[in-house]
């Protein structure tokens, strides 16, 4: 698990963190191996990737963090006006299709199980179905 963003930004593990198997890289905070329960810092504004393996998540270079984007979403620029007041402008969410093609231009290099920000809103993608489905019942949204 890679936390590449915590509260809007870079987090450094504390010394306590650091012996428990946590490491600083290039992307974000490496936690040690997940063999049950994990103790993860979280906070508001939060951008996890979750691999399978460590090396996969090793090669995850720093970005600019996709939850720190108040538009951020997944779903279309169309869907996403089709719910705010149509006194808004029309094509206000154009912005978010370079967001969007830039986020799975990465999700596809890099491959990652699965990608959770919950910043204004909770955004979960992930290849894996079980987990996706496991998400949603433990879900409060």
């Amino acid at each position: 698990m890679l936390i590449a963003c915590f509260d809007s930004g870079r987090i450094v593990p504390t010394e306590e963190e650091t012996l428990l198997g946590w490491r600083e890289i290039e992307g974000g905070l490496l936690s040690p191996p997940v063999k049950g329960d994990l103790d993860l810092p979280a906070d508001n504004f939060d951008e996890w990737w979750i691999f399978e393996d460590r090396t996969a998540a090793e090669r995850l270079p720093r970005y600019d963090y996709f939850v720190n984007q108040t538009i951020w979403t997944l779903r279309s620029p169309a869907e996403m006006e089709s719910h705010f007041d149509p006194a808004w402008e029309p094509g206000s969410f154009e912005s978010l299709i370079p967001l969007q093609e830039r986020f799975l231009g990465m999700v596809s290099k890099y491959r990652p199980l699965a990608v959770i920000s919950d910043g204004d809103r909770l955004v979960i993608a992930s290849r894996d179905f079980v987990f996706l489905n496991t998400m949603a019942e433990h879900s409060d949204a």
